[in-house]
Parts: structure tokens; sequence; C-alpha cells
């Protein structure tokens, strides 16, 4: 087939002037911003979650009523049927918003709620903010502001955006629709409880200036491993001893394979020169099941009307427990110790750098099963109090996180 030969009258030739003009213009400037970015490391994907997050808010899950204060004033939301409503709105989602931000059940967010039906009854919440609001309401759920040292504030709030985009990076991958990546404003992911709001007392108000500096300051700086922003992951008091990542989060990354644990100074000369009644909280706990509490956990877990007795399974160089054991009424079975704390309960089963039990490893149980332990969490990565007392020792942000993290790199999006 053979094309035709046509003439560019003088209106086309016109455009035509026009568009070269306008690539040429152009073309340069988006150069530079493509240079700006390879420079930084931000990729397309991350310079999207960098402008806004998502984190659902696990406290208000099923909540029959809500009280939410926007740009249209206070409103008390429900649930009807399969929609929400909010007296004059019924519809499947409803958004509030204001530039001064958003109040729900009294709790400033400065960004956007969203309200919808939770799948099983009553309301579920999200809110979308911007990520350094975001990292400003974790910090301050996660650590006591009164008397956090600059430093302090400042590893905390590099860890914790380092969490989230790392996170929300992988999620994305994973589920293929960026809007669908979200992260957890409970202890799944990262605290968060939105805003601090100081009250007029001069320890509040220097406490919300401390916050506010060491956010701006550090105001995006990720940690990097490989080319790639880390999920850093913290825990509230290691007990002595840091666990090794991937022992406890098995992750494909061949270098957080690295990451193995290492003796925290400053919990190690908490357990040696505190007690119990400490002002700064015991790193020793104990706690004690009942026999009805442990035959729930059977049944839980498929073992069947009752637990028999535990063993001991894995464990790392420093006598942190990796799995246990569970000998049942009709079964046996081998869960990692984070899944034991998981079914037993975070709050009482602190941690499982487990010092002592009874009745011991092997031994029948008839009358409930008590546990002594050092520290809180799951001890990986940056210890919260090892990183207080390292800060009162004059370290730096960097110092604290590059012996937290060991091979990585802090960099600024």
């Amino acid at each position: 087939m053979r094309l035709k030969e046509r003439r560019i009258s003088p209106q086309e030739a016109v455009w035509l002037l026009a568009l070269v003009l306008f690539c040429a213009c152009t073309a340069p400037g988006q150069q530079q911003s493509d240079e700006r970015a390879q420079e930084s490391g931000v990729s397309p994907n991350l310079a999207q979650i960098i402008a806004q997050v998502r984190v659902h808010l696990p406290q208000h899950d099923r909540a029959a009523t809500l009280e939410v204060a926007s740009a249209r004033g206070l409103e008390q939301v429900t649930r009807q049927g399969k929609l929400i409503s909010d007296g004059s709105r019924l519809a499947p989602l409803l958004t509030f918003e204001s530039p001064q931000g958003v109040r729900l059940s009294g709790v400033l967010h400065r960004g956007r709620l969203l309200v919808e039906p939770h799948p099983v009854s009553g309301l579920s919440v999200t809110v979308e903010l911007a990520l350094e609001n975001y990292i400003e309401g974790v910090v301050a759920a996660e650590l006591s502001l009164w008397s956090a040292e600059p430093a302090e504030l400042e590893a905390q709030a590099i860890a914790a955006r380092s969490y989230a985009l790392g996170t929300l990076l992988r999620r994305r991958q994973r589920l293929g629709n960026p809007s669908l990546a979200k992260l957890e404003g409970g202890t799944q992911d990262q605290a968060y409880r939105g805003m601090f709001e100081p009250d007029s007392s001069k320890g509040s108000q220097a406490a919300a200036r401390r916050l506010k500096t060491a956010v701006a300051k550090t105001r995006g700086q990720v940690l990097f491993i490989e080319g790639q922003p880390f999920a850093a992951r913290y825990s509230a008091a290691c007990g002595g001893h840091t666990a090794h990542l991937v022992q406890v989060f098995p992750s494909p990354i061949r270098a957080e394979a690295a990451l193995t644990g290492a003796v925290c100074e400053g919990c190690v000369s908490r357990i040696a020169a505190t007690g119990p009644e400490d002002p700064r909280g015991p790193l020793e706990w104990q706690t004690t099941f009942s026999s009805a509490e442990l035959h729930q956990l059977a049944r839980s877990l498929g073992l069947g009307s009752s637990l028999l007795r535990y063993e001991l399974g894995q464990r790392d160089p420093s006598g942190r427990w990796l799995s246990v054991i569970l000998v049942g009424e009709r079964t046996t079975k081998e869960i990692s110790a984070e899944t034991l704390r998981a079914q037993l309960g975070h709050g009482r089963f602190r941690s499982t750098r487990i010092v002592s039990s009874w009745p011991h490893a092997g031994q029948a149980i008839s009358a409930g099963l008590h546990f002594k332990g050092l520290g809180h969490g799951h001890g990986v990565g940056l210890c919260q109090q090892g990183a207080r007392d390292a800060a009162r020792r004059g370290w730096s942000a960097e110092r604290i996180l590059s012996g937290a993290y060991p091979g990585t790199e802090i960099r600024r999006l």
C-alpha cells in the first residue's frame, strides 16, 4: 500500500511549531526533575507515598457511633444497614475534612477521615494524612515526650518514617492496587493516636516544641538498605540483648539477614541498677495464665480441649525464645514465640526473653502457668529504652541508629 503525499497547511505548520517549542521548553525541566529523583533515590511510587499515607484506626473498629468535628461542624456518625449516615448524608463511604484538622471523639487528626461500614458490624475509620504529620503522631504515641531526649526523639522519628515507607512499598507491590495499601495505627504496625496537643503548662509546651523540632530536623530522613527504604522495626525494651531480625520476622531480603542482635548496654545497666519500683518502669515482668486461659489457647490452636505441657523449641544465642512446642490433649504443635505472645496477649506476655517458668518446660501443667521475663516487645532493631540511655550519654541519633541497624544508611529524600 502506498501512502498519499500531502502538503501541510499554514495553520497546521503553526500548530506543529508550537508543539516543538513546548517540548523544547519542558524537556530540560523534566530531565532535571528526573535527575533530582535519581540523586535522592525517590521512585515515582515512593514520591506518592511521601505525599500522603493512609492509616487504619483499629481503636474505633465496630463502634456504633462516632463523634466527628470537621468543616461541617459536630456530627454523630452511625451505621444504617450497609451505609453510613451523619444525619444529612447517607453513603457507603463518608469523608470529613477541615483546614484545621478533624476531631474524632475529641482527638485531633491533621488529615481527612474516611468512615465506612466495618465488615462485621459498626464502623471502620481510616485517616489520610501527610507523612510528616503521621510521623509526629507516631513519635508522640511511642515515647514519653516529657522526659525524652532530643537525640532519642530524632532517632525514633527516622525509624518510624523508615518503617512506614518500607512497609507501604512492600504492601503496594503485594496488593497491586496502591490505594489499598495502608498502615495500622496500633501494635500491628506503629502506635498512632492522633496529634499531640499540649496543655498550658510549661512542661507540656516544652515537650511539644521538642517533638516538632525533632520531626522537622529529620524531615525526609529514611534508613536505606541495599538501595531500598528499610522497614525499621523497634521495641520498647529488649531486656539486655536485641533479637536477630530474620529469626523473628522472616524476610526474603538478603541484606536483612545481616541485622543480628547485639548487647544493649542501656537495658543491661537498668537491670543491674534498678528494681521493680523504678519510676521509669521495670524491665522485669511476671504473669500467670489460668487453666481456663490455657484451655482456650489449646482450643484456638486446634490442640484439643486442654494444654498438657509445653516444651522449648528454638532459642537464639542470647536465650530469647524463638519457638515453643505445645502439647495438647489431642495433638502437638510447634509455633513461634511471637505467635504465643499474640495468642496470650502482648500486654501480659510482654516479651520472649523468658527468665523462668513454673511448671518448667516439659512438666505437666495442672493449675496454670507462670512466666517471668525481661523487656517489652519483640526485641528487634532499635531498643527505645536503650536509645534513651544512649541519648543521655551524649550519643547522636545517627550513632544510635547505626548501632541498632548495622549496614543501613540514612538518606534524606
